[in-house]
């Protein structure tokens, strides 16, 4: 029987720069989705629609319907809008 290859085992240093890179990343999502939850909520029509789909996309939201492209002009929902909302309610 072969032997196991060793555990992979991380710098502390690089584990650091990791966890710091993840939570910038966190930081601007954060900020791009006050901006996003905000228009949404005070847009209507087509635009609020584009604005949906933006941030379901964005936070990888569950689609309506599974592998669902959207159409062309995105005009048409693709994410659950319960999702949507209870993402913006903490925004």
């Amino acid at each position: 029987m072969a032997p196991h290859p060793p555990a992979l085992r991380l710098h502390p240093l690089l584990a650091i720069a990791l966890a710091l890179g993840t939570l910038s990343t966190g930081s601007v999502r954060a900020e791009d989705n006050l901006k996003d939850c905000l228009l949404w909520r005070g847009s209507s029509g087509t635009e609020h629609t584009l604005v949906a789909n933006r941030i379901g996309a964005t936070n990888l939201l569950t689609k309506n319907v599974k592998l669902d492209p959207g159409s062309a002009d995105g005009s048409r929902p693709i994410y659950r809008d319960s999702d949507i909302q209870r993402l913006c309610r903490s925004y």
